[in-house]
């Protein structure tokens, strides 16, 4: 996909957002820092929704005021604090499911990461909650499928390596 322009990122947000005040030059910041890149920006509107930047009022949309620097300079640096959010078991458990790929089953993922059932499908939901992680189900199994493969390897770079060797 090509990099969005200032008028594709407005005309994008007010589909997901109808009727948001959102100043232009808050449309013009977030196309600079992302440079038009459609998943930084979702991710960001994700982060400003997160950190209710953007709320609910009445019938519409409403930003609420940023402070300075408020936007992350990186996809990177968005995807790392998601990880740093995370609780230890679940941090392993993605860092496992990074190892594998874009995607793997939930079955196998469970054999390989040695962990109960419940606590990988109750780290699973922390992960999906984060927006890192879905999962469908396919071939009467469930597979665990990273949003995008950048997603992916953000996660795996931040992997140790004597943990990867242990991965």
């Amino acid at each position: 996909m090509t990099p969005l322009g200032v008028k594709d990122i407005e005309q994008h947000i007010k589909v997901i957002f109808p009727e948001i005040d959102m100043p232009q030059r808050l449309i013009r910041e977030l196309a600079e820092i992302s440079k038009g890149n459609p998943l930084f920006i979702e991710e960001i509107l994700r982060k400003m929704i997160s950190d209710q930047k953007i709320v609910r009022s009445g019938h519409r949309w409403k930003v609420m005021k940023l402070e300075k620097g408020y936007f992350p300079q990186s996809i990177e640096d968005i995807i790392r604090n998601k990880v740093l959010a995370l609780d230890g078991d679940s941090q392993r458990f993605l860092d496992c499911a990074s190892a594998f790929g874009e995607s793997i089953s939930l079955s196998m993922l469970t054999g390989v990461s040695e962990e109960k059932s419940a606590m990988v499908h109750d780290s699973l939901n922390r992960i999906i909650d984060k927006g890192i992680l879905r999962s469908e189900f396919k071939d009467n199994d469930e597979t665990v499928r990273f949003l995008s493969k950048s997603i992916q390897g953000v996660v795996y770079d931040g992997i140790k390596p004597d943990q990867k060797k242990n991965l």
